[in-house]
């Protein structure tokens, strides 16, 4: 299946949040994860993309899709709940690819606060 991808911001912590949508809009699902909690960020250029709740073929799409060839597998989680997840570098035209709003690119550069209509 082909998808669509939106680059939003989790206001909680102003970190990449990027959902996908099929073809005619519908979302379909959400190809980022947010570790907050355990005081865990991405670095600027990379996602974490939670492959423990998602299928083959979805991850491999976003791979495909989002990625440049570097990713890894890492387990996240407490005590015996480890779960799956892949960090995975975004390729290097993300911004243009996916056709990220100048507010939204501001926010994530840390530029800009999040506005109140956001």
């Amino acid at each position: 299946m082909k998808y669509t991808y939106r680059v939003e911001v989790y206001t909680s912590n102003k970190t990449m949040a990027i959902s996908a949508y099929t073809d005619d809009d519908i979302p379909y699902g959400v190809c980022t994860l947010n570790l907050e909690e355990y005081g865990v960020t991405p670095l600027p250029g990379y996602i974490f993309v939670p492959a423990y709740k998602i299928s083959q073929e979805f991850l491999q799409n976003i791979i495909t899709d989002l990625g440049d060839p570097e990713y890894k597998p890492l387990p996240f989680g407490m005590g015996p709940f480890k779960a799956r997840m892949y960090l995975l570098k975004l390729r290097n035209d993300w911004p243009e690819a996916l056709n990220v709003d100048p507010v939204t690119l501001a926010i994530l550069a840390g530029e800009m606060e999040i506005p109140d209509d956001f």
